[in-house]
Protein backbone atom coordinates (compact mmCIF):
# COMPACT_ATOMS: atom_id res chain seq x y z
CA UNK A 1 0.00 0.00 0.00
CA UNK A 2 2.77 2.31 1.11
CA UNK A 3 4.65 1.83 -2.52
CA UNK A 4 1.51 2.84 -4.25
CA UNK A 5 0.88 5.77 -2.30
CA UNK A 6 4.52 7.31 -3.44
CA UNK A 7 3.73 6.64 -6.80
CA UNK A 8 0.86 8.37 -5.89
CA UNK A 9 2.62 11.03 -4.59
CA UNK A 10 5.62 11.20 -7.25
CA UNK A 11 2.86 11.35 -10.41
CA UNK A 12 1.07 14.11 -8.48
CA UNK A 13 4.11 16.25 -7.99
CA UNK A 14 4.88 15.45 -11.48
CA UNK A 15 1.51 17.21 -12.59
CA UNK A 16 2.09 19.90 -10.07
CA UNK A 17 5.75 20.83 -11.48
CA UNK A 18 4.47 20.48 -15.04
CA UNK A 19 1.75 23.29 -13.95
CA UNK A 20 3.81 25.68 -12.51
CA UNK A 21 6.38 25.47 -15.63
CA UNK A 22 3.90 25.82 -17.94
CA UNK A 23 2.55 29.01 -15.99
CA UNK A 24 5.87 30.41 -15.68
CA UNK A 25 6.88 29.63 -19.58
CA UNK A 26 3.95 32.33 -20.41
CA UNK A 27 1.93 33.08 -23.24
CA UNK A 28 2.45 31.53 -26.83
CA UNK A 29 2.19 33.47 -29.99
CA UNK A 30 0.05 31.34 -31.79
CA UNK A 31 0.10 33.85 -35.18
CA UNK A 32 1.51 32.51 -38.43
CA UNK A 33 1.54 34.79 -41.59
CA UNK A 34 3.03 35.77 -44.53
CA UNK A 35 5.14 38.96 -44.06
CA UNK A 36 7.45 38.61 -47.17
CA UNK A 37 6.98 42.87 -48.04
CA UNK A 38 7.85 43.44 -44.59
CA UNK A 39 11.21 45.49 -43.45
CA UNK A 40 12.15 44.54 -40.11
CA UNK A 41 15.33 46.05 -37.78
CA UNK A 42 15.94 44.13 -35.04
CA UNK A 43 18.60 45.14 -32.62
CA UNK A 44 21.07 42.78 -30.51
CA UNK A 45 19.30 39.59 -33.08
CA UNK A 46 22.88 37.83 -32.43
CA UNK A 47 21.40 36.09 -29.36
CA UNK A 48 18.67 35.81 -26.64
CA UNK A 49 15.56 36.95 -27.44
CA UNK A 50 16.41 39.18 -30.30
CA UNK A 51 17.52 35.78 -32.30
CA UNK A 52 14.49 34.08 -31.64
CA UNK A 53 12.01 36.62 -32.78
CA UNK A 54 14.14 36.92 -35.72
CA UNK A 55 14.26 33.11 -36.48
CA UNK A 56 10.72 33.55 -35.85
CA UNK A 57 10.06 36.21 -38.13
CA UNK A 58 12.49 35.37 -40.79
CA UNK A 59 10.08 32.20 -41.31
CA UNK A 60 7.25 34.48 -42.02
CA UNK A 61 9.38 35.80 -45.28
CA UNK A 62 10.17 38.97 -43.58
CA UNK A 63 13.41 40.89 -44.17
CA UNK A 64 15.23 40.97 -40.94
CA UNK A 65 18.20 43.41 -40.78
CA UNK A 66 20.28 42.27 -38.08
CA UNK A 67 21.56 45.38 -35.63
CA UNK A 68 24.04 43.74 -33.80
CA UNK A 69 28.01 44.38 -32.56
CA UNK A 70 30.01 40.85 -33.60
CA UNK A 71 29.85 40.63 -37.12
CA UNK A 72 31.27 37.29 -37.76
CA UNK A 73 28.94 35.87 -35.19
CA UNK A 74 25.94 37.12 -36.58
CA UNK A 75 26.64 36.54 -40.09
CA UNK A 76 27.10 32.95 -39.21
CA UNK A 77 23.63 33.00 -37.40
CA UNK A 78 21.75 34.58 -40.32
CA UNK A 79 23.74 31.81 -43.08
CA UNK A 80 22.48 29.07 -40.42
CA UNK A 81 18.26 31.13 -40.28
CA UNK A 82 18.93 31.22 -43.99
CA UNK A 83 19.28 27.45 -44.35
CA UNK A 84 16.68 26.97 -41.69
CA UNK A 85 14.04 29.11 -43.22
CA UNK A 86 14.77 29.10 -47.06
CA UNK A 87 14.99 33.12 -46.63
CA UNK A 88 17.52 34.72 -48.04
CA UNK A 89 16.59 38.55 -46.95
CA UNK A 90 18.28 38.18 -43.78
CA UNK A 91 21.11 40.94 -43.73
CA UNK A 92 23.64 42.13 -41.05
CA UNK A 93 24.04 45.78 -40.77
CA UNK A 94 26.69 46.73 -37.91
CA UNK A 95 25.19 48.87 -34.50
CA UNK A 96 27.22 49.64 -31.73
CA UNK A 97 24.71 51.41 -29.51
CA UNK A 98 27.98 52.41 -26.77
CA UNK A 99 28.00 54.75 -29.31
CA UNK A 100 25.98 57.73 -31.01
CA UNK A 101 27.65 58.15 -34.10
CA UNK A 102 27.94 54.62 -34.94
CA UNK A 103 23.81 54.62 -34.60
CA UNK A 104 23.66 57.55 -36.88
CA UNK A 105 26.21 55.73 -39.28
CA UNK A 106 23.99 52.53 -38.97
CA UNK A 107 20.66 54.32 -39.92
CA UNK A 108 22.83 55.91 -42.81
CA UNK A 109 23.45 52.73 -44.15
CA UNK A 110 19.72 51.47 -43.82
CA UNK A 111 18.56 54.36 -45.83
CA UNK A 112 21.04 53.85 -48.45
CA UNK A 113 19.75 50.12 -49.05
CA UNK A 114 16.10 50.59 -47.87
CA UNK A 115 13.38 53.16 -48.17
CA UNK A 116 10.84 51.56 -46.54
CA UNK A 117 10.11 50.26 -42.52
CA UNK A 118 7.81 48.22 -41.09
CA UNK A 119 8.73 47.10 -37.86
CA UNK A 120 11.84 48.66 -35.60
CA UNK A 121 12.26 46.16 -32.44
CA UNK A 122 14.38 47.86 -29.71
CA UNK A 123 15.54 44.73 -28.28
CA UNK A 124 19.05 45.01 -27.27
CA UNK A 125 19.85 45.50 -23.65
CA UNK A 126 22.65 44.93 -20.97
CA UNK A 127 23.24 44.99 -16.83
CA UNK A 128 26.40 46.56 -15.60
CA UNK A 129 27.74 45.02 -12.17
CA UNK A 130 29.93 48.89 -11.98
CA UNK A 131 29.81 52.52 -13.52
CA UNK A 132 30.94 52.08 -16.71
CA UNK A 133 30.83 54.76 -19.46
CA UNK A 134 29.93 54.58 -23.08
CA UNK A 135 32.01 56.02 -25.93
CA UNK A 136 30.06 59.45 -25.69
CA UNK A 137 31.16 59.82 -21.78
CA UNK A 138 27.39 58.38 -20.54
CA UNK A 139 26.52 55.82 -17.85
CA UNK A 140 26.77 52.63 -19.99
CA UNK A 141 22.97 50.56 -18.90
CA UNK A 142 21.26 53.70 -19.61
CA UNK A 143 23.01 54.40 -22.80
CA UNK A 144 22.33 51.03 -24.53
CA UNK A 145 19.20 50.13 -23.21
CA UNK A 146 17.41 53.41 -23.42
CA UNK A 147 19.46 56.26 -25.54
CA UNK A 148 20.92 54.52 -28.02
CA UNK A 149 17.38 53.15 -29.09
CA UNK A 150 15.81 56.24 -28.40
CA UNK A 151 18.87 57.77 -30.96
CA UNK A 152 17.66 54.90 -33.77
CA UNK A 153 14.49 55.28 -33.63
CA UNK A 154 14.82 59.52 -33.72
CA UNK A 155 16.99 58.84 -36.53
CA UNK A 156 14.34 56.81 -38.84
CA UNK A 157 11.22 58.69 -37.77
CA UNK A 158 11.20 59.87 -41.65
CA UNK A 159 10.57 56.89 -42.04
CA UNK A 160 8.06 55.66 -39.23
CA UNK A 161 6.26 58.66 -40.24
CA UNK A 162 5.23 58.05 -43.27
CA UNK A 163 4.02 54.28 -42.93
CA UNK A 164 0.86 54.36 -41.37
CA UNK A 165 1.33 50.84 -40.78
CA UNK A 166 4.49 50.99 -38.96
CA UNK A 167 5.45 49.37 -35.26
CA UNK A 168 7.61 50.07 -32.74
CA UNK A 169 8.09 47.25 -30.28
CA UNK A 170 10.33 48.36 -27.30
CA UNK A 171 11.24 45.13 -24.95
CA UNK A 172 11.40 46.55 -21.47
CA UNK A 173 10.86 45.06 -18.02
CA UNK A 174 8.74 44.13 -15.01
CA UNK A 175 11.59 45.40 -13.01
CA UNK A 176 10.53 49.04 -14.52
CA UNK A 177 8.37 48.81 -11.52
CA UNK A 178 10.98 48.75 -8.87
CA UNK A 179 11.31 52.28 -9.77
CA UNK A 180 9.69 54.98 -7.17
CA UNK A 181 12.00 57.87 -8.92
CA UNK A 182 13.97 58.38 -11.95
CA UNK A 183 16.19 61.72 -11.49
CA UNK A 184 17.24 62.33 -15.22
CA UNK A 185 19.57 65.26 -14.06
CA UNK A 186 21.85 62.51 -11.82
CA UNK A 187 21.27 59.43 -14.38
CA UNK A 188 24.88 60.18 -15.50
CA UNK A 189 26.32 60.78 -12.00
CA UNK A 190 28.86 57.88 -10.03
CA UNK A 191 27.06 58.50 -6.76
CA UNK A 192 23.79 57.51 -8.44
CA UNK A 193 24.53 54.40 -9.86
CA UNK A 194 23.36 50.94 -8.72
CA UNK A 195 23.73 48.07 -10.98
CA UNK A 196 19.76 46.82 -10.13
CA UNK A 197 18.55 50.23 -9.97
CA UNK A 198 20.27 51.38 -13.42
CA UNK A 199 18.63 48.38 -15.17
CA UNK A 200 15.34 49.21 -13.43
CA UNK A 201 15.85 53.03 -14.47
CA UNK A 202 16.45 52.37 -18.18
CA UNK A 203 13.59 49.62 -18.33
CA UNK A 204 11.21 52.21 -17.25
CA UNK A 205 12.54 55.03 -19.25
CA UNK A 206 12.06 52.46 -22.14
CA UNK A 207 8.55 52.57 -21.22
CA UNK A 208 8.01 56.45 -21.02
CA UNK A 209 9.70 56.95 -23.88
CA UNK A 210 6.90 54.92 -26.25
CA UNK A 211 4.11 56.51 -24.62
CA UNK A 212 5.94 60.19 -24.98
CA UNK A 213 6.41 58.62 -29.07
CA UNK A 214 3.64 56.94 -29.32
CA UNK A 215 1.78 60.91 -28.14
CA UNK A 216 3.93 62.59 -30.72
CA UNK A 217 2.67 59.96 -33.66
CA UNK A 218 -1.19 60.58 -32.81
CA UNK A 219 -3.09 60.86 -36.03
CA UNK A 220 -0.11 59.41 -38.16
CA UNK A 221 -1.41 55.89 -38.37
CA UNK A 222 2.03 54.11 -36.50
CA UNK A 223 1.93 51.99 -33.09
CA UNK A 224 4.48 52.03 -30.73
CA UNK A 225 4.25 49.84 -27.43
CA UNK A 226 6.35 47.67 -25.38
CA UNK A 227 6.78 44.46 -23.89
CA UNK A 228 8.18 42.33 -20.79
CA UNK A 229 9.20 39.22 -21.84
CA UNK A 230 9.19 37.93 -18.51
CA UNK A 231 12.37 36.29 -16.78
CA UNK A 232 14.67 34.42 -18.89
CA UNK A 233 17.53 32.42 -19.02
CA UNK A 234 19.47 34.82 -21.92
CA UNK A 235 23.04 35.94 -22.03
CA UNK A 236 22.36 39.14 -20.50
CA UNK A 237 21.84 37.04 -17.16
CA UNK A 238 25.11 35.34 -17.83
CA UNK A 239 26.87 38.05 -18.07
CA UNK A 240 25.70 39.50 -14.70
CA UNK A 241 26.46 35.93 -13.28
CA UNK A 242 30.07 36.15 -14.28
CA UNK A 243 30.56 39.48 -12.82
CA UNK A 244 28.86 38.50 -9.72
CA UNK A 245 30.73 35.64 -7.78
CA UNK A 246 27.81 35.82 -4.81
CA UNK A 247 24.78 35.60 -7.68
CA UNK A 248 26.57 32.64 -9.61
CA UNK A 249 26.48 30.42 -6.39
CA UNK A 250 23.12 30.96 -4.92
CA UNK A 251 21.80 30.83 -8.60
CA UNK A 252 24.31 27.15 -8.62
CA UNK A 253 22.50 25.94 -5.54
CA UNK A 254 18.90 27.09 -6.54
CA UNK A 255 19.49 26.39 -10.29
CA UNK A 256 16.67 23.66 -10.24
CA UNK A 257 14.12 26.58 -8.73
CA UNK A 258 15.48 29.54 -11.26
CA UNK A 259 15.08 26.81 -14.38
CA UNK A 260 11.32 26.35 -12.92
CA UNK A 261 10.39 30.08 -12.88
CA UNK A 262 12.15 31.40 -15.89
CA UNK A 263 11.55 30.49 -19.30
CA UNK A 264 14.01 30.32 -22.37
CA UNK A 265 14.89 32.96 -24.78
CA UNK A 266 12.28 31.46 -27.30
CA UNK A 267 9.59 31.58 -24.71
CA UNK A 268 10.72 34.93 -23.81
CA UNK A 269 10.30 35.90 -27.42
CA UNK A 270 6.72 35.07 -27.59
CA UNK A 271 5.13 38.49 -26.56
CA UNK A 272 7.63 40.69 -29.19
CA UNK A 273 6.44 37.97 -31.81
CA UNK A 274 3.00 38.45 -31.06
CA UNK A 275 2.83 42.16 -30.87
CA UNK A 276 5.02 42.13 -34.70
CA UNK A 277 2.41 40.04 -35.77
CA UNK A 278 -0.79 41.33 -34.63
CA UNK A 279 -3.32 42.53 -36.47
CA UNK A 280 -2.35 46.55 -36.58
CA UNK A 281 -6.04 48.41 -35.13
CA UNK A 282 -5.85 45.30 -32.27
CA UNK A 283 -2.69 46.77 -30.78
CA UNK A 284 -3.16 49.68 -28.11
CA UNK A 285 -1.15 52.53 -28.90
CA UNK A 286 1.32 52.83 -26.30
CA UNK A 287 0.48 49.61 -24.92
CA UNK A 288 2.79 47.47 -22.47
CA UNK A 289 2.37 44.09 -22.95
CA UNK A 290 3.28 40.82 -20.90
CA UNK A 291 2.67 37.12 -21.81
CA UNK A 292 1.08 38.40 -25.32
CA UNK A 293 -1.76 40.06 -23.50
CA UNK A 294 -2.08 43.67 -22.87
CA UNK A 295 -1.44 44.90 -19.40
CA UNK A 296 -0.62 47.70 -16.98
CA UNK A 297 2.43 49.41 -15.71
CA UNK A 298 3.69 51.02 -12.86
CA UNK A 299 1.76 54.43 -11.85
CA UNK A 300 5.10 55.98 -12.31
CA UNK A 301 5.85 55.05 -16.30
CA UNK A 302 2.31 56.91 -16.68
CA UNK A 303 3.69 60.13 -15.96
CA UNK A 304 2.83 62.47 -18.92
CA UNK A 305 5.44 65.28 -17.83
CA UNK A 306 8.42 62.98 -16.82
CA UNK A 307 8.23 61.36 -20.18
CA UNK A 308 8.50 64.79 -21.80
CA UNK A 309 10.80 65.88 -19.73
CA UNK A 310 12.72 62.57 -21.12
CA UNK A 311 12.41 62.91 -24.32
CA UNK A 312 13.67 66.98 -23.96
CA UNK A 313 16.38 66.03 -22.10
CA UNK A 314 17.50 63.25 -24.52
CA UNK A 315 16.82 65.74 -27.27
CA UNK A 316 19.13 67.75 -25.63
CA UNK A 317 21.86 65.33 -25.11
CA UNK A 318 21.85 64.54 -28.57
CA UNK A 319 22.33 67.85 -29.97
CA UNK A 320 18.84 67.46 -31.52
CA UNK A 321 17.52 70.67 -29.88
Amino acid sequence: MGFWINVLMVISGSILLYFIKQYFNGGVCTIRKEISNKVVIITGASSGIGLETARYLAAMGATIIFACRNRDKTLYLIDEIKKETNNEKLEYIPLDLTSIEQINYFCLLFKKRFNQLDILINNAGIMCSKYMQSQDGLELTYSVNFLGHFTLTYQLLDLIRKNSRCRIINVSSVAHSKCDELDISRINDIDYFDSFQAYWRSKLAIILFTKELQRKLEGLGPKCVCVHPGLSRTDLVDELLSEKLWLKIVMYLLYPLYWLVTKDSWQGAQTAIYCALEKHDKLMSGGYYVDCELSKSSQLSENKLLAQELWDDSAVVLGYI
